[in-house]
């Protein structure tokens, strides 16, 4: 997601896209990129925290980070959601501590979950601790894989998987109605007893029934197969090409109108982008997962305007978690369109944009472009292009204008004004759509007069 915004940018906003850098140095972008993310604590921090407190003391702080990290997504006391069940019976008591210490620190990649490095050991004990305390854990007895001489057959185990798992799960495990199973992160964490445990008997409570013949599966497999279906997995993992799951499951009817009511205010009635980001966007939805758009509607993006949108926390809109698939539903159908042309629709245009824009313009950009910002026609001195021009501003959107001022025109006397940019001045994001809006305000002056 990362490397793909940044080699193609995001068209008709001020994301340029940065084809001429090589792998390497976009590979290293990344690279510095993952240092702002917290170090996770270790297991045996968290191990210590979980002796250092009583049980209920640890389970009284986990269910308090529980409620305002977690149950947006797998619902008030692991009901499910948006994220998977996780109360059933033989779900929390077949796994170890160190199984729910790497889910929750780092995640699970291309789906809704998170990494969450950012919790201590304490708050990562807590959780632990509290959905432990949903279920007796002594009347559970995991199922042993049977013993085998190896693993099983792969290519055997591919053949089982496509006639009783991929129709949840996706043709490699990648996902769809049923979690991604082809997960490095998972894959490398679970065992092939809870594995067996899951695909013998399935996940109490949930869609997941149980695959023997006993627990009466859509399919029946045999003990045998079902480890030739753990193989296939454990391969499938190994490769690292499962596609990320862009299914668009849902009702974009109904997502539409869910669109309107909570997510257009900020992000454009079809997707431009107004005081949010540009959503209709193909290099955008190309990138990000379900997951990532699952996971960014419930959670919100922290020290942003987005807030979570989940119903009971504090976002503008208030989705109820099983709809958030409608509104993917309808974002994917922007993503099929053959022309794509949304842009983001003419800047602020109030009183107070403007005429700090004027202020801007003219101490940074008068100087070249004009007082007027109609180049030589304002005087032979002025030698930059002329951007009081109808045409130009018809063809600019304000995505193009915006990155034009913070990162200026390489091989032209244009240089970069944002922050940091090594350029004349170091103007700040508002300033820089005040300009915007400033420029924009000689587009309206050309518009056709309505009655």
């Amino acid at each position: 997601f990362l490397a793909d915004t940044i080699i193609n940018g995001r068209p008709g906003t001020a994301m340029a896209s940065w084809k001429h850098l090589d792998a390497q140095s976009v590979s290293d972008l990344v690279a510095y990129m993952r240092t702002w993310q917290a170090e996770a604590p270790s297991l045996k921090e968290v191990q210590l925290s979980l002796k250092k407190y009583t049980q209920e003391e640890n389970r009284s702080y986990g269910e308090a980070i529980y409620a305002g990290k977690c149950a947006g997504c797998h619902g008030k006391e692991g009901i499910g959601g948006i994220g998977v069940r996780l109360n059933g019976a033989n779900i929390i008591p077949a796994v170890t501590d160190e199984f729910l210490y790497k889910t929750i620190t780092q995640g699970r990649p291309s789906t809704a979950m998170p990494a969450w490095p950012q919790l201590n050991a304490d708050q990562v004990a807590g959780i632990i601790t509290y959905l432990r305390s949903w279920q007796d854990e002594s009347k559970f007895s995991l199922a042993k894989a049977p013993v085998q001489g190896k693993l099983g057959d792969e290519k055997k185990g591919q053949q089982h998987y496509a006639a009783a798992c991929a129709s949840c799960h996706g043709n490699v495990g990648e996902g769809g109605v049923g979690p991604r199973l082809t997960n490095k992160v998972f894959l490398d964490t679970v065992s092939d007893d809870v594995l067996y445990e899951w695909i013998a008997h399935g996940r109490t409570d949930t869609a997941m029934i149980g695959f023997l013949k006993s627990e009466q599966g859509v399919v029946e497999l045999k003990p045998g197969e079902i480890m030739d279906v753990i193989a296939f997995l454990r391969f499938q993992g190994t490769r690292e090409t499962a596609p990320l799951v862009q299914t668009g499951l849902g009702d974009p009817v109904l997502g539409k109108t869910l669109y309107t009511g909570s997510c257009a205010s900020c992000h454009g009635y079809e997707g431009e982008g107004a005081s949010g980001p540009q959503l209709r966007n193909p290099t955008f939805l190309r990138s990000a997962s379900d997951g990532f758009l699952q996971a960014t509607i419930a959670m919100g993006r922290d020290g942003t305007a987005m807030l979570p949108m989940i119903h009971g926390y504090q976002g503008v809109g208030q989705l109820e978690p099983k709809n958030v698939h409608d509104v993917i539903a309808y974002m994917r159908l922007w993503q099929k369109e053959d022309k794509w042309d949304a842009h983001r629709p003419i800047a602020e245009q109030s009183e107070r944009a403007i005429s700090k824009g004027k202020e801007y313009f003219g101490q940074f950009c008068a100087g070249c472009h004009g007082p007027n910002g109609k180049g030589m026609m304002d005087g032979m001195e002025y030698f930059a292009p002329a951007l009081n021009n109808p045409e130009f501003l018809e063809a600019a959107s304000d995505g193009f204008l915006q990155a034009t001022i913070a990162r200026g025109r390489s091989n032209t006397p244009m240089r970069p004004f944002a922050a940091n940019g090594g350029g004349i001045a170091s103007l700040d994001a508002e300033q820089i759509f005040d300009v915007v809006s400033y420029i924009r305000s000689w587009q309206e002056q050309d518009l056709p007069k309505g009655d």
